[in-house]
């Protein structure tokens, strides 16, 4: 998706969500304290069930809200983001395949 703005969200988040991840199952696969890296794991998922469990429930319930309605908001540029991001695959696929052809 280049540089649209959708784009540029996914490019930030996917890596580092990815990263953070595979940091634990390289941790656990290795078995390099697999105590800790267990207690770690669930510790930070045990600790955003509470956070939306207790007290927190509304903030979180508020803050999806707006992220839903920003998103419905900005459904048309993702749309076009998408699409433009498809565009540029087909064209980068095409110009390799046109050099691959030259090279036979």
């Amino acid at each position: 998706m280049g540089d649209t703005p959708t784009g540029k969200v996914v490019a930030t988040a996917a890596p580092m969500v990815v990263m953070g991840l595979a940091v634990f199952m390289i941790l656990n696969q290795l078995k390099i304290a697999p105590a800790i890296v267990t207690f770690t794991y669930a510790g930070i998922v045990g600790t955003a069930t509470l956070a939306f469990g207790l007290g927190g429930k509304d903030a979180a319930s508020q803050m999806f809200m707006n992220l839903y309605q920003a998103g419905q908001a900005k459904k048309a540029t993702v749309v076009s983001d998408i699409k433009q991001g498809a565009g540029n695959a087909k064209s980068k696929a095409s110009d390799l395949r046109s050099k691959a052809q030259d090279q036979i």
